[in-house]
């Protein structure tokens, strides 16, 4: 599970050469194995900013997360959108403001849909 976060994180973080100081620090503590899977970093090869990914991998850190603190599907959709469990009307909002401006830029609640498909591409699903 650490690792799966230490490698949504690297991408995150590494998107210029600011940061080549840290992803060495971070190279010399991986092992080959996950610097097989991570190059760019011993190489000094910043991931290219993408909002696009960069969406999705958050998205994946939010469900890894909510694992991790035991959440369960039906806990997860009411934080992210407690309309959805409560139906239309409830009185508790969390995230109105994403939810709104997601809404008029997307033509969705982005951040639900990415959040809930990353919870069920790593079968957290119960």
């Amino acid at each position: 599970m650490q690792w799966q976060i230490v490698k949504r994180v690297a991408e995150l973080c590494y998107f210029n050469h600011d940061m080549d100081g840290w992803a060495s620090e971070l190279w010399e503590e991986m092992s080959e194995e996950q610097r097989s899977e991570l190059p760019q970093l011993g190489n000094q090869q910043p991931w290219n900013y993408n909002p696009e990914r960069r969406a999705i991998l958050q998205a994946e850190l939010d469900a890894i997360f909510a694992h991790l603190y035991g959440l369960n599907t039906e806990d997860l959709r009411y934080i992210l959108d407690p309309e959805d469990v409560c139906g239309k009307g409830c009185i508790n909002e969390t995230f109105r403001v994403l939810k709104d401006n997601e809404l008029r830029q997307y033509g969705e609640y982005r951040t639900k849909h990415l959040v809930l498909k990353a919870w069920n591409k790593f079968e957290y699903d119960n």
